[in-house]
């Protein structure tokens, strides 16, 4: 998953928080615990897949200078 994908469902989550999906909804993908309804459980569990960022050398993050 890009960073790009993951802030864009980020933002979907929070927007879609508290809220019962339909059947059909595009989001069912967010629900991750299946009980229909986008929680507290669904939103840390989204916070938990947050890709890492790594540079190159394997060393963590780098700044540019």
């Amino acid at each position: 998953m890009s960073n790009a994908t993951w802030l864009m469902d980020f933002l979907l989550i929070l927007g879609l928080y508290g809220t019962i999906l339909p059947k059909d909804s595009a989001a069912l993908h967010l629900d991750y615990n299946g009980d229909g309804v986008i929680d507290v459980h669904d939103l840390m569990d989204h916070l938990t897949n947050k890709p890492q960022l790594i540079d190159i050398d394997g060393f963590g993050i780098t700044q540019k200078e």
